[in-house]
């Protein structure tokens, strides 16, 4: 039987059979290797990508409508967030990502909708992408103060 105990940013795993002995203790600050200026430049590049996307890979038309304003919003995002690659800084960057995970969940839902609309290209295209965004939040540290620009 195992046993998992979290204090917050760190999870331990407990055996019971061995009484009180941590097996591995899992510490998600240590995850967060991007800080809040390599976090804008992969925003940035990701515009880029949805942008180019729909001509890139061949996205059906309501795949490729979704992706072209999921780009736009992304760049608004990416734009109104206070970090470094900001240039209307009004949305923290802890919310901005709040924001990514919740996006991230969504676009499973997504990918769920549109490859029922359009096939496996469609789903399969969401279902990476929203593995991506998920990567890019666990591996940034949103609490990171930026540098002042």
């Amino acid at each position: 039987m195992w046993k998992i105990r979290s204090n917050g940013a760190h999870f331990y795993v407990y055996s019971c059979a061995i009484k009180s002995n941590v097996l591995f203790n899992l510490n998600l600050t240590d995850l967060k290797v991007i800080n809040s200026r390599v976090h804008g430049v992969i925003d940035y590049l990701v515009v880029v990508f949805l942008l180019a996307a729909p001509s890139l890979f061949g996205l059906p038309e309501t795949t490729a409508l979704f992706t072209y304003v999921l780009g736009g919003i992304h760049l608004a995002l990416t734009i109104l967030t206070k970090f470094e690659m900001g240039l209307i800084k009004t949305i923290p960057f802890p919310i901005h990502g709040w924001i990514e995970l919740i996006v991230a969940i969504a676009l499973v839902g997504v990918a769920f909708y549109l490859g029922g609309l359009e096939g496996d290209l469609a789903r399969n295209f969401y279902m990476g992408f929203a593995g991506a965004v998920f990567l890019t939040w666990l591996l940034t540290d949103y609490q990171l103060t930026p540098a002042r620009s």
